[in-house]
């Protein structure tokens, strides 16, 4: 699990942490970095904690795929007389939502190439990556989820395929009723504290990581 201050994140398969290789810590952009391995098929989720058990500000987890928004999930404040338990500091992201009545889960999937030149450049910088931003937020209101993901899989051109042969892929649909979300606004200009899981397969992780 990695930390940042009071914030403690990881990616979770099977109910069991993943060890994280190659830890590095960038305090003056307030992010860690690692590597974690990847299983192709395998379902994984995004959780992180707050072990500030004086927290009096609410905050967000913001997950990014592969250089693309996933969604973000709301940690509430801490109130004066609520004791700090387990569910109260701690957050999970498994799922995206892909219409405004179904989700899918989180998987990682195998990267689909193709030699039609018309995605020579769709790799996406941040592709085989899973970031999550924490920022203080305010709550300004309730809504309905607008913003959805696209279930389509990742395709890049085999001549711009990067080092890893995964990509966040997602499970089957789960039909859901309309959602209402809680709408906030961040505090501040930068993320309290920003933590990036690089994914490989096994080996790869290993060799990346010394």
């Amino acid at each position: 699990m990695l930390s940042y201050g009071t914030l403690r994140a990881c990616i979770r398969v099977d109910g069991q942490v993943l060890e994280s290789y190659g830890i590095e810590t960038f305090p003056e952009e307030n992010k860690v970095t690692c590597w974690i391995a990847s299983e192709a098929g395998k379902t994984f989720s995004v959780v992180w904690q707050d072990i500030n058990y004086a927290r009096q500000y609410h905050q967000t987890g913001d997950v990014t795929l592969d250089g693309v928004h996933g969604g973000g999930q709301l940690m509430r404040a801490l109130g004066f007389n609520e004791p700090p338990t387990y569910q109260r500091c701690t957050a999970e992201f498994k799922y995206v939502n892909t219409s405004m009545n179904s989700i899918r889960p989180l998987t990682f999937s195998r990267l689909q190439l193709t030699d039609e030149d018309q995605h020579l450049n769709s790799a996406h910088a941040d592709l085989g990556e899973i970031s999550l931003a924490i920022w203080p937020v305010t709550v300004i209101g309730m809504g309905y989820r607008k913003n959805t993901v696209s279930a389509e899989g990742t395709i890049v051109h085999e001549r711009s395929k990067k080092a890893s042969s995964h990509c966040v892929g997602f499970g089957e649909e789960i039909r859901v009723p309309p959602q209402q979300v809680i709408n906030v606004a961040r505090v501040g200009i930068t993320p309290t504290a920003t933590f990036v899981f690089r994914y490989r397969p096994f080996g790869s992780c290993a060799k990346h990581s010394r």
